[in-house]
């Protein structure tokens, strides 16, 4: 099978800025997954819609936008009011078909926006004094705790931000933009030093 080519791979090769031989941060690129947007029509019953793809899943989809829910390698995340995302590792392939056949397709429909995203990930212990440098978002443990997710811009860039561990975040950007904000964040964390790492 195929594998997508990293929209961030120059950024990557550039490799670590230690700071006084540490690093407060590590940055890296998440490969090997696939993204799916349920989004429901207009006038639909989306709470029928979330129990179809919650089943369809093996998890119940957040009621609060914002919020994301994990089993094992399997997110879901609500967007929208009328919409979802669905992230599961590529090799369960089969999930999205499933997704497809079970949508009702006058209640809604199902895109793969897997090769239209990167996902780069930023973890330790000084992710949040890197991020705040950017975004516009309250990092504090209390306010933005593990599986809430934001959309919001970063450079002019809109992304969405999901904070998936104690000291780990992970963001979702359009390909297009991704060295871009790959280039950013790794200005970001100069002042404090930053490792490239696999995920």
């Amino acid at each position: 099978m195929l594998e997508r080519a990293s929209a961030i791979a120059s950024g990557l090769a550039a490799g670590s800025r230690l700071r006084a031989g540490a690093a407060g941060v590590r940055l890296g690129e998440v490969r090997g997954w696939s993204l799916f947007q349920i989004a429901g029509f207009p006038g639909a019953d989306m709470t029928r819609l979330e129990l179809v793809v919650g089943a369809t899943c093996g998890l119940a989809v957040p009621a609060r936008i914002g919020d994301a829910a994990r089993i094992g390698d399997v997110t879901i995340l609500r967007t929208g009011p009328e919409q979802i995302w669905f992230v599961a590792p590529e090799g369960r392939a089969g999930l999205g078909p499933a997704l497809r056949a079970d949508v009702a397709p006058g209640s809604g429909v199902v895109t793969s926006l897997s090769h239209s995203r990167s996902r780069i990930f930023i973890e330790g212990a000084r992710v949040r004094d890197t991020l705040a440098k950017e975004i516009a978002v309250d990092l504090d443990p209390n306010v933005f705790g593990v599986d809430r997710f934001v959309l919001t811009g970063f450079d002019h860039t809109p992304i969405l931000l999901h904070r998936t561990g104690a000291e780990r975040y992970e963001v979702y950007v359009m390909r297009t933009f991704a060295l871009t904000v790959w280039g950013r964040l790794t200005d970001m964390a100069l002042e404090f030093g930053y490792e490239v790492a696999a995920k």
